[in-house]
């Protein structure tokens, strides 16, 4: 069953096996105060070493990199808005690969270029409620969780998630113990120390409450908050007391007492039950690994605020670490229209008809670079990338054409605000959009399209030049490429590493076969 770790069991043992153990919970997580400290979740994956030692997956994997994507719902907030409050924008995040692999962990950071105007609130939250029927690629079933990826099907087809997370919901101290920070009803705050101290010259495990009253709080002008404390040094023999500090990011003085101060919600670490044998749901992005609200504060100036995956993001399996690649996103205040003034993004992009994601820019490599007018007439050059979109997916595009194939030039917007070129021109991107295994581009998938790959194969075995289709335009055997290419999905025809193989040809024939039995097969990603 899924649900919120509570480390705080663990440091309840230490105290309860104090005599047995010879250290406690807390030296597990201990960090020093003088360093940039991680985040409480950071911590415990940290202590729980499960990414230690394990090798980046290689070439040899034949496994394509995971795309980690920030997907809000919505990009746009206008001045109007923000002058009467604080705006909420629910933001989900998805893995979007393989689904044949089985996670063992992963831990997601993040941070708002803008810490001043942006911040994070409303993480996940997996608590039960009223049982929903809901569909997915597999067909029906019954769930009284939100949507999450890594989930099984009981019999009678119910949901229930892997694994529990940590998350940064909630201030703990992380030195000695990590205890949660609690109101104590006036203003201030108080938590628990369990760690080993010197009583008469002797270790012993202690476990001490620290009391923080509202004249020792030290509040900031973005309604923040933080108080120093004096901690023991468990990597010192004597456990000399130093100064920490403990930042509130959003400081109520309100607060009954016992109730927790609300924490950064800038990251989650999720890990499986040991008995435990994890998978995705349906395809790796059907449903979202992880869900936050990003909050502009009341009274933000126009502008781009971006929200960033950290590079210690990392998705594991109990051999390798996946690779990833980290897509953002960009929230616009106030924007009216972009202008482009350097575009080094590729002119155009892949995409299998099954994918019901918006398609972003950042799907791609390479940047957008932008003027952007505001409302207010004011103008900005900047990375506008992570903002882009044309506002569709790939199968409501597909489903849109007459062909078998979409290969079309697509606008695409700023935040759904107008973005041309120099010459007052839309900017669109030529799209190429397929069904997964359609080698020959009919509209189907079936044996011909595995002979096709076949032959391609053994053609540049022997060195020779070789196409998929004849009388077929670039953009067309681009795509075919993409199509066929089942398992690394290359979007430039093999230059990216992503070769075609008899592999593949074998998982197109597999497809072909399972369909014509009636079974509904779904392919491994999308």
């Amino acid at each position: 069953m899924f649900f919120k770790k509570n480390k705080m069991a663990a440091v309840a043992l230490c105290g309860m096996f104090a005599a047995a153990l010879a250290t406690p919970f807390s030296a597990g997580i201990s960090a020093s105060a003088e360093e940039d400290v991680t985040t409480y979740a950071e911590q415990v994956a940290e202590a729980d070493g499960v990414f230690d030692n394990l090798p980046v997956a290689g070439a040899s994997a034949n496994l394509s990199p995971f795309q980690v994507t920030l997907q809000p719902e919505r990009t746009f907030v206008s001045a109007e808005e923000l002058a009467q409050g604080d705006v909420h924008i629910n933001t989900k995040v998805y893995f979007h690969g393989d689904n044949s692999i089985s996670p063992r962990a992963f831990l997601l950071t993040y941070h708002a270029s803008d810490s001043e105007h942006v911040y994070f609130d409303n993480s996940l939250n997996m608590a039960q409620r009223d049982s929903e029927d809901r569909t997915y690629s597999g067909g029906s079933y019954t769930s009284r969780y939100p949507e999450f990826c890594l989930g099984k099907l009981s019999r009678k087809n119910v949901f229930s998630p892997f694994g529990s997370c940590v998350l940064g919901d909630t201030i703990y101290e992380r030195l000695n113990g990590g205890d949660v920070v609690r109101s104590d009803g006036n203003g201030g705050a108080y938590f628990t120390l369990s760690c080993n101290k010197l009583v008469d010259g002797v270790k012993t495990f202690v476990q001490e409450k620290v009391e923080i009253p509202a004249s020792q709080m030290q509040i900031h002008a973005d309604g923040s908050a933080s108080f120093d404390y004096l901690y023991y040094d468990q990597n010192d023999p004597n456990f000399t007391q130093k100064t920490a500090t403990i930042e509130l990011p959003h400081y109520d003085a309100t607060l009954s007492a016992g109730e927790t101060y609300k924490g950064f919600h800038n990251t989650c670490y999720w890990t499986p039950a040991a008995t435990e044998t994890p998978a995705f749901f349906g395809y790796t992005d059907e449903f979202p690994c992880f869900s936050f609200d990003i909050v502009l504060r009341q009274g933000t100036p126009a502008g781009s605020y971006d929200v960033q995956l950290n590079d210690n993001c990392r998705l594991a399996t109990s051999s390798f670490l996946v690779p990833l690649q980290l897509m953002n996103t960009t929230i616009t205040v106030g924007a009216a229209s972009g202008t482009i003034t350097q575009d080094s993004t590729s002119p155009y992009y892949c995409f299998f008809a099954e994918n019901d994601k918006e398609i972003r820019l950042n799907q791609g490599s390479g940047e957008l670079i932008s003027t952007v007018t505001s409302a207010d007439g004011t103008t900005a050059t900047q990375d506008v990338t992570d903002a882009v979109t044309c506002g569709q997916s790939p199968a409501e595009l597909y489903a849109q054409q007459s062909g078998s194939a979409y290969v079309n030039p697509v606008p695409f917007t700023l935040n759904t605000q107008p973005l041309k070129n120099t010459d007052g021109t839309d900017y669109t991107k030529t799209l190429l959009i397929g069904k997964k295994g359609d080698t020959n581009l009919d509209g189907k998938v079936d044996v011909e399209d595995a002979v096709l790959v076949l032959q391609y194969y053994a053609k540049k075995a022997a060195g020779l030049e070789s196409t998929l289709l004849e009388q077929a335009t670039n953009e067309e055997e681009i795509l075919s490429y993409f199509l066929s290419d089942i398992d690394t999905c290359s979007q430039n025809q093999g230059t990216d590493g992503g070769e075609l193989s008899v592999e593949d040809a074998v998982q197109i024939l597999t497809y072909y076969a399972q369909a014509a039995a009636g079974n509904n097969p779904v392919w491994s990603n999308r």
